[in-house]
């Protein structure tokens, strides 16, 4: 018998990665696009249906379509990740539907929108991680590799903010098909865009319409950054990609970017200098040096003098008449409880604490506890958290070596900035910044839990083949003492 009808019969690493190498490039290409979409315009505007949208659900039944035969399903935690997210969203839909007074399609459909295209998404992501894993391939380089690719698309759209600051309306009435793709009114504050009225008082948000999700985005953006400069070294490309996620962030004057992620950053920087050493190099230090310089060079500089928004920055430094409080969170909590989101939790907690109200029942949620207590009440909220604790599992269900801890902490760092920012945005079901947070949570989430298991699946495998070949060689050595020829002994 020949020897190679019997090594077939276990996976070597090699065959693995030839196996999986046509729907890992499939699974790439459709996490590009999606990425690509996050920032692309509205596609049809009187149906409110964005680039994003036909991006993700595109590229999940395309996958389906073209690979169902080969289809990996997720691991355990994406699955229960998934499974929580749908009760959530399923419990919002029936209580919408059961609610007195009946209710409306539009916010229905658009509640079910939101959550639907995370499930899609994670349909997309969970098979390519599977193949990934059973490939041997770590999941590192897929992280680094569309890091690279958001914080591109962040670098371009801070070239957009800053033709906004320079020129003003005139360049932002090119930007109404990102925003609503209604244009906008000067006169009249109500029908416009929120990226119009926070264009009013110098809040540039470049193609985002809200500057919560344009914080969100560059926040994420600014923690793959850390997550580069801790595990694959630093390039002078990359300190310039650095001013121009700060300069960013910083135009859109969102307190989710100034308060929760450039922080964050900062502090895991210099973790990174005692268990990475990253900050001991000379490159490291004059590229942070000029990070700061080219920073204050544009803080200098006389449109950044005449920006309006710099008093919005001041009073978060310092405060304001308002008190600090009221203008950390916009007027959603007040020391003396009359803020906007404490008085609507109390009205809904007062008519259906259980179950909440349903989709639509309030115009603005600005937070996504609120959204969850809305939604689907008591229940919905508690949900969320058991969302926010199985997100977090990864950080004490898998020991981690003293190598890998650096990774460990930046995905805490992800985690604790998903819960803050969540104060003051829905961040999980927002257009466009919640596609660009669940990716980055699945990814680095599985590579946390993932990345020794993916080892020790191809050791195993390795082991598995070698005691075959034992096997197979015992059996011809036999044949041979009997005088048979080899392969006759069946």
């Amino acid at each position: 018998m020949d020897s190679r009808k019997i090594l077939p019969t276990f996976d070597h690493p090699i065959q693995l990665q030839a196996r999986y190498k046509n729907g890992s490039a499939l699974h790439r290409w459709l996490i590009t696009v999606i990425l690509l979409g996050v920032f692309g315009p509205y596609v049809f505007p009187a149906q409110k249906i964005r680039t994003e949208q036909i991006a993700v659900y595109g590229s999940a039944m395309l996958l389906l379509l073209l690979n169902y035969r080969n289809w990996t399903p997720p691991r355990k935690w994406m699955l229960t990740v998934c499974g929580i997210w749908s009760l959530l969203g399923a419990a919002g839909v029936l209580v919408t539907l059961t609610a007195h007074g009946g209710f409306e399609w539009k916010p229905l459909l658009a509640g079910i929108d939101h959550f639907l295209s995370a499930v899609a998404l994670m349909f997309v992501i969970g098979s390519f991680l599977n193949r990934l894993v059973r490939s041997g391939r770590p999941l590192q380089e897929e992280i680094l590799l569309f890091g690279r690719m958001l914080v591109f698309l962040l670098s371009v759209n801070t070239v957009v903010e800053l033709c906004q600051l320079v020129f003003g309306l005139t360049f932002s009435q090119h930007l109404a098909m990102f925003w609503d793709g209604r244009g906008y009114v000067m006169t009249d504050a109500i029908h416009n865009a929120v990226a119009v009225n926070s264009l009013f008082i110098g809040r540039l948000t470049g193609i985002f319409n809200q500057p919560a999700e344009q914080g969100v985005a560059y926040g994420v953006g600014m923690i793959l950054w850390a997550y580069r400069y801790a595990h694959a070294g630093s390039r002078t490309v990359d300190y310039l990609t650095l001013s121009f996620l700060v300069i960013g962030g910083v135009l859109g004057v969102s307190k989710i970017f100034l308060l929760g992620s450039l922080p964050l950053v900062i502090v895991y920087i210099f973790y990174a200098q005692v268990s990475v050493r990253r900050l001991n190099s000379g490159r490291g230090i004059i590229g942070l040096i000029c990070v700061i310089c080219l920073c204050f060079a544009f803080g200098s500089s006389n449109e950044a003098q005449s920006w309006t928004g710099a008093s919005r920055i001041r009073d978060l430094v310092i405060g304001s008449g308002f008190g600090y409080l009221d203008t950390v969170t916009g007027g959603r909590f007040q020391s003396e409880g009359n803020g906007s989101v404490q008085q609507m939790s109390l009205e809904v907690l007062s008519t259906s604490p259980i179950f909440g109200n349903g989709f639509g029942s309030v115009v603005v949620y600005d937070n996504a506890y609120f959204y969850s207590l809305v939604v689907a009440g008591s229940v919905g909220l508690g949900v969320y958290l058991l969302l926010l604790v199985i997100l977090a599992s990864p950080l004490w269900r898998v020991r981690s070596s003293p190598a890998e801890r650096p990774r460990k902490v930046l995905y805490a760092l992800l985690i604790l900035f998903l819960a803050a920012s969540g104060m003051g945005l829905p961040t999980l079901t927002s257009n466009r910044a919640s596609t660009i947070i669940w990716i980055f949570l699945l990814f680095q989430g599985c590579e946390v839990g993932l990345r020794r298991m993916s080892r020790s699946m191809v050791s195993a495998r390795q082991h598995m083949g070698s005691k075959l070949v034992t096997s197979y060689n015992h059996r011809e050595g036999h044949a041979g003492r009997l005088g048979l020829r080899p392969g006759e002994l069946a």
